[in-house]
């Protein structure tokens, strides 16, 4: 009984952290420099996907 208990717990952890940090991020809104710097993130991401693509392959 004791080890269904724990597994229950575990299972409800897993699956419960997700849920509860997605509302927290709804009710807590990002402040615009920590967004600011996501977006800067996501940019440089881009830039170098484009420079990767316009890079020759290796040839060996």
């Amino acid at each position: 009984m004791t080890t269904l208990f724990i597994l229950g717990a575990i299972l409800i952890l897993i699956l419960g952290l997700p849920a509860i940090l997605w509302l927290t991020k709804l009710i807590w809104r990002p402040k615009p420099e920590e967004e600011a710097i996501h977006r800067g993130i996501a940019e440089t991401r881009q830039r170098e996907v484009k420079r990767r693509e316009k890079m020759p392959l290796p040839r060996g």
